[in-house]
């Protein structure tokens, strides 16, 4: 079973616009083929950003439809621990927190619309693919 670190904008993507890439990683977690894992500082962005107003005016959930489908997500990953934190490394120390967790929880991939800024970090972790959601679905089905 694959494990991905799933990137906050990707999940805002997929309720928001409907971005079908997006949604199609959010199905393969629903149905048990992909792992997202899950921090306490990713669980605390999720919750953030999914009670903003600028981001739930641009979806098609309530706010009780929004907790029921964060708490679909938050059930379906495996929690992780992270022990050590990989300092310095990214240029936008808010991002940090992602590659520590890919890398606590053996992640295969990162999945993210922010490639750019994840992918120059001073650091390299060959074993973890950083992609788009695009480009992981394209990955995903060779």
């Amino acid at each position: 079973m694959k494990k991905a670190v799933i990137d906050t904008n990707v999940i805002v993507s997929a309720i928001q616009t409907g971005d079908s890439r997006s949604r199609d990683i959010l199905r393969l977690v629903f149905l048990g083929q992909l792992i997202p894992l899950m921090s306490n500082a990713l669980f605390l962005e999720y919750e953030a950003v999914t009670q903003r107003p600028d981001v739930m005016c641009r979806c098609h959930f309530s706010a009780q439809e929004a907790e029921q489908f964060l708490d679909a997500v938050f059930a379906s990953s495996q929690w992780v621990e992270i022990y050590f934190a990989w300092r310095p490394n990214l240029l936008d120390e808010g991002d940090n927190f992602l590659i520590e967790l890919a890398v606590a929880g053996n992640a295969d991939y990162l999945i993210t619309n922010n490639i750019r800024d994840l992918k120059n970090g001073e650091l390299l972790f060959p074993q973890l693919l950083i992609c788009s959601p695009q480009q992981f679905m394209a990955h995903w089905r060779s």
